[in-house]
């Protein structure tokens, strides 16, 4: 693969500033990138088959440095590799399916006048454009920064889309490290952001037979048959992306102990409404999958099932004599539920939302033996609760379907 340095120039962003962009030193990286990667897999899921699910796989894996050193050559001070990474490192490889793929212009060339940019320009080449339609999960732009943070800052894109010719694939790379680092990975840089694709321009690789050398060095399959959708792969992981836990608050929870575990409750965490919830109401529900793994919905932590079910008992679709906060014995009169109403907002009459709330007893919630669920404060915080007695949760979750 060809590299190219991003070289400086007036209002140039450089690697450092990219990597401070996001100005979020509160949400764990491992979050931010679940939150992140999913809800572009779900902004991009097709409009057809709306009864099938937007699958989302994490796989975590060693990989070689050897591989790394073979199609980064150019560009890459391999000496200070292989000094930075003398252990296997490990890489991170996020697979969506039934998705648009990376689709629109490779090039801002072949960008007219007001036109489309299309999925592989905003998330390869731009950062901060504002999305503006209504349904997407975010607007700033700035989210994809996080992909960086989570390794030494080299991460690859492959995607397969449909035209109307028939299906193509589209691999390129791209960097964004700190550009004053003294042991940076770049020969040399002004900026600390680069790109590697094809040899007579910066744009992707589109020849198959290429494409998939480069994802058997990494241990990645080509998509196939009617499949579209997009791997992200992030290679030499950083070895301390799990969150440092309280010990004076007991011990650690079960998911702090692999990247694999936290993952798993991560997506929980952020998108229980539409976690293997066939009756999400805005769009395509979620299926989700850690090195091949499923995550069912009734394998959630209690907390997350009984969010999905108030959720779901909001969108009225779910029988509630057969859900999980019935299993719990809550009767329907114990749950409230109110229509949110918001004065001269509406030209014709209607409500905003709904309220929905519960209180549920440790028993309810199933942290009592035998089963010794951890406290929802944990569950969300990653921390044990320090307030009152019955401290309230409040979870906003608008179209999207991600919690906040």
């Amino acid at each position: 693969m060809k590299y190219y340095s991003l070289p400086l120039q007036p209002m140039q962003e450089s690697g450092a500033f990219l990597l401070r962009a996001l100005q979020n030193e509160e949400t764990p990286l491992l979050d931010l990138l679940v939150r992140e990667s999913v809800q572009n897999a779900l902004d991009a899921g097709r409009k057809d088959n709306q009864e099938l699910p937007v699958s989302v796989d994490f796989h975590i894996r060693e990989h070689s440095l050897e591989a790394i050193a073979s199609i980064f050559s150019e560009g890459l001070n391999l000496q200070m590799l292989g000094k930075r990474y003398p252990r296997t490192p490990k890489l991170l490889e996020i697979r969506d399916s039934g998705t648009e793929g990376l689709t629109g212009p490779m090039t801002f060339d072949s960008v007219l006048a007001n036109g489309q940019h299309g999925n592989f320009l905003k998330l390869v080449f731009e950062i901060g454009r504002t999305r503006t339609d209504d349904s997407a999960g975010g607007s700033w732009g700035l989210g994809k920064t996080c992909y960086f943070r989570m390794g030494a800052g080299l991460v690859i894109y492959y995607s397969r889309i449909e035209t109307s010719e028939g299906y193509e694939e589209r691999l390129v790379a791209s960097l964004v490290e700190d550009e004053n680092r003294v042991d940076r990975l770049q020969v040399t840089t002004q900026t600390g952001i680069a790109w590697w694709g094809e040899n007579d321009r910066l744009q992707a690789i589109t020849a198959p037979e290429y494409i998939h050398n480069i994802l058997k060095a990494l241990g990645a399959q080509p998509f196939s048959g009617k499949t579209t959708g997009t791997a992200i792969i992030i290679p030499l992981l950083k070895e301390n992306l799990l969150p440092v836990f309280d010990h004076e608050d007991g011990p650690a929870p079960w998911w702090h102990s692999s990247y694999e575990d936290y993952v798993n409750v991560a997506i929980q965490r952020w998108f229980s409404a539409r976690l293997d919830n066939p009756y999400f109401a805005s769009g395509r529900y979620l299926s989700a999958s850690v090195n091949g793994m499923e995550i069912a919905s009734g394998d959630m932590l209690p907390i997350f099932r009984a969010s999905q079910c108030l959720y779901d008992r909001a969108i009225g679709e779910v029988p509630e004599e057969a859900d999980y906060l019935t299993a719990r014995g809550i009767k329907s009169d114990e749950v409230l539920c109110k229509a949110i109403q918001l004065r001269g907002e509406f030209v014709a009459s209607g409500h905003a939302g709904w309220l929905l709330g519960v209180a549920l007893t440790s028993r309810q919630l199933q942290m009592e033996a035998p089963d010794n669920a951890p406290s929802p404060e944990t569950c969300i915080f990653s921390k044990p609760g320090s307030g009152a007695p019955h401290r309230p949760i409040v979870t906003f979750m608008r179209s999207p379907g991600m919690n906040i």
